[in-house]
């Protein structure tokens, strides 16, 4: 699990400007635009809330976030 923290952690690093180093590229740029719609996503659909917070407490891996429930509610907004 620690690794999924770590790869979390750089991929939303490299969001600013001043980071050196770290994954870039079109699937990052992907992953950002996602997780943006995640956490927004957070903000009204429980079950969004809930996968987010299992992720971020490193209780489930990252890609709990691509269930296809938690996908449906995201893309749906």
């Amino acid at each position: 699990m620690s690794k999924n923290a770590w790869m979390m952690s750089c991929a939303e690093d490299v969001r600013f400007a001043a980071t050196t180093g770290g994954p870039t590229g079109a699937l990052i740029r992907l992953q950002h635009r996602y997780l943006d719609r995640v956490l927004h996503g957070a903000t009204r659909n429980p079950e969004v809330t809930a996968a987010f917070h299992e992720v971020l407490s490193l209780v489930e891996p990252p890609t709990r976030l691509f269930h296809p429930s938690v996908v449906a509610a995201v893309l749906r907004g």
